[in-house]
């Protein structure tokens, strides 16, 4: 998790219960792609995550990672292909929690989703689809669920 808020271009941002409000930015600045993910309440900042990835998608339709910090719920950032209509993560309750899903990038060839879990539920996985087509899903394979300790 970052210490401080990340100041890229921002894609996408949003609202979330307890006062949390996030914003998705983008840096391609030193040749790779930096998505994050900062949560604030109010204006002050209160932690992020992200990822690093190529400029350049490779073939697949999904990026994303989750983040989590002491009294915030559960996060969830991805990078999408540009022909996904739809993102949704799966919790470890089974609630279904539909991400924002920014409109195409198109200096990167993507778009951008995001979202905060329900208080005390955990991202398991996350699918992306195309007007009602499932193109990828599955549990993330680094995202243990429920998290172990120290996740």
């Amino acid at each position: 998790m970052a210490d401080e808020p990340y100041d890229g271009i921002a894609v996408l941002q949003g609202d979330a219960s307890g006062n949390l409000r996030w914003v998705v930015s983008v840096d391609a600045s030193d040749g790779s792609l930096l998505v994050m993910l900062n949560l604030f309440r109010r204006d002050r900042y209160v932690s992020g995550t992200g990822f690093a990835s190529g400029r350049s998608f490779g073939g697949t339709v999904l990026q994303s990672s989750r983040g989590h910090a002491d009294g915030l719920p559960w996060h969830v950032l991805a990078r999408t292909g540009a022909s996904v209509t739809r993102a949704v993560a799966t919790t470890d309750r089974g609630t279904e929690v539909e991400l924002t899903l920014s409109p195409l990038i198109a200096e990167y060839g993507s778009r951008f989703a995001a979202a905060v879990m329900p208080e005390g539920e955990c991202p398991c996985e996350v699918r992306v689809e195309r007007d009602g087509v499932v193109l990828d899903a599955g549990p993330q394979h680094r995202w243990p669920c429920p998290p172990t300790v120290g996740w």
